[in-house]
């Protein structure tokens, strides 16, 4: 029974690995062609109606961009309506509207293939295909060496599930190189169809376009070349040049020389007044500078002399107030002192009467042993006063302890105020030592800074005098310099002037 459980299990696991595992391969490989050529039919399908509209527009013109961006919204591809905005989008930006950009960028497998299809472009299928039957059959050649009584199977038929996977596998390139060229066939015809209907630029058009518009350029050269040569043949005749030299000639005779003469005389004239009151000017000019610069300085100088003396004062005001502060602190410094020893006597005075007050008590205490043993003497005496005795010591005694506590704490308190009063004297004598400190830091650092100020105006006072002195110097020579550059810029005037009469009569003998 066992020996039949075996065999059967042994029959059954041949089956799954020499005929399971084949037909299991190839039904994958007949599911592959049928998804694959499914979403390589909705893409051919989307394509070719937004192809059909496209033959609806006439010519070839960027206007039809328009069209095309509504055939895309209406298409079934969401992926092509994309891509159709893009390529809008870009020409707009980067072609001004005027030429869409290379096709190939958006029209390709990759921007218009949906997902299921660009898995069947993979080499995934195909590997996972192989894989299965070369385990398969390495399981089928591995089993005999485990169990060589109960499975026996040819070479054969152990090859036969890597034999049928690796037809699947070739068959399974096939289709994808297939699918590869008819959807790439698809897309291309799809960018000719487009080319066709609205402008796309390229290289080759680009080019053109290029040649195109240097030739017209070149012909408006040479269109405008040849104007200007027939108006420089007009301009150059003998009969035009001799009308020229006439006119020049008249209207230099006429117009223009007696004007001249009588301005060169009258810009003499005037160079020659506006030198003389030149110089007076740039004189009465350096020395109302110089006045006005010295007043001005003076000024300055007294009322930063006026600051500095009412700081000065205003330190010595701050220097005496805290002086005052100080010696006022050290008053209430001694004061407190004073205090705190009074404060130490009576403390002592206390505790002194303390002890005297527990050495009463101590007698007391022992009043009370003897009154205790006088009680009891006067108990057997007066046996019938027993009780109301009792209450009057047991009052007594309560009376005397609230007297005890009362005072204990007198002197606790008494203790507590002491600390206090310690603690409060050394923190006053720090806080005060801090307040002096700080009092002469800053009266130190008022010193300074008006040592700084004092230096600091003296010497702002000093160079200011040397640069005040060395800018009024600099200043009258460059005035003399502007004062004889004009009189020699005068002077050359003065004799190109009287000088232009000679030339002009010159010029007018040799045209004679």
């Amino acid at each position: 029974m066992h020996t039949l459980i075996s065999n059967i299990s042994l029959s059954y696991f041949e089956l799954v690995f020499f005929a399971g595992v084949p037909i299991v391969l190839v039904l994958i490989g007949i599911i592959y062609i049928i998804i694959s050529n499914k979403q390589r039919n909705n893409l051919k399908y989307s394509i070719e109606n937004f192809m059909e509209k496209l033959d609806l527009l006439h010519g070839c013109q960027i206007s039809h961009t328009v069209e095309l961006e509504i055939y895309a919204d209406e298409s079934d591809s969401e992926l092509l309506k994309e891509s159709v905005h893009n390529l809008i989008e870009d020409s707009k930006e980067k072609y001004d509207g005027k030429w869409l950009p290379n096709l190939d960028s958006e029209f390709n497998l990759d921007n218009l293939a949906e997902p299921q299809l660009k898995t069947c472009f993979q080499y995934t299928l195909s590997i996972l295909v192989l894989t299965c039957g070369i385990i398969a059959s390495l399981v089928l050649a591995i089993a005999p060496e485990i169990n060589p009584e109960q499975f026996q199977i040819s070479r054969f038929m152990m090859l036969v599930p890597f034999i049928v996977s690796l037809l699947v596998s070739l068959f399974l390139l096939n289709q994808r190189k297939i699918l590869l060229e008819s959807s790439a066939q698809i897309i291309d015809r799809l960018i000719r169809k487009t080319e066709r209907y609205v402008p796309v630029y390229t290289d080759k058009s680009g080019l053109a376009l290029l040649v195109n518009e240097m030739t017209e350029h070149e012909n408006s050269i040479s269109q405008a070349m040849d104007k200007f040569n027939s108006n420089l043949e007009d301009f150059v005749s003998e009969d035009f040049n001799n009308n020229l030299s006439t006119t020049i000639k008249e209207v230099m005779q006429n117009e223009i020389a007696p004007p001249i003469n009588k301005s060169s005389e009258t810009l003499s004239n005037l160079a020659e007044s506006l030198s003389n009151k030149q110089n007076d000017g740039m004189k009465q000019l350096a020395q109302n500078f110089s006045d006005e610069l010295t007043i001005a300085m003076k000024n300055n100088f007294q009322s930063i002399q006026d600051e500095l003396n009412s700081f000065n004062s205003m330190m010595d005001d701050t220097k005496n107030f805290i002086q005052d502060s100080i010696a006022v602190m050290e008053n209430s410094r001694q004061q407190n002192i004073l205090l705190n020893r009074e404060v130490s006597e009576s403390i002592e005075l206390m505790t002194v009467a303390k002890n005297d007050i527990a050495n009463d008590m101590a007698k007391l205490a022992d009043n009370l042993e003897v009154i205790s043993s006088v009680t009891e003497r006067m108990t057997s005496v007066y046996a019938g006063e027993d009780a109301s005795l009792k209450e009057q010591i047991g009052s007594l005694e309560t009376a005397l302890n609230n007297s005890l506590s009362t005072i204990n704490n007198s002197i606790e308190q008494s203790q507590a105020t002491i600390y206090m009063s310690d603690k409060l004297r050394s923190e006053q004598a720090n806080q005060f030592e801090q307040l002096i400190d700080k009092m002469n830091s800053v009266i130190q650092d008022l010193d300074k800074i008006n040592t700084s100020i004092n230096n600091s105006t003296i010497e702002f006072k000093e160079k200011s005098n040397q640069k005040i002195g060395k800018t009024l110097t600099e200043f009258e020579s460059a005035l003399a310099d502007i004062v004889e550059r004009l009189i020699y810029t005068t002077a050359e005037i003065r004799d190109a002037v009287e000088a232009l009469p000679f030339a002009l009569s010159t010029d007018l003998r040799k045209d004679k």
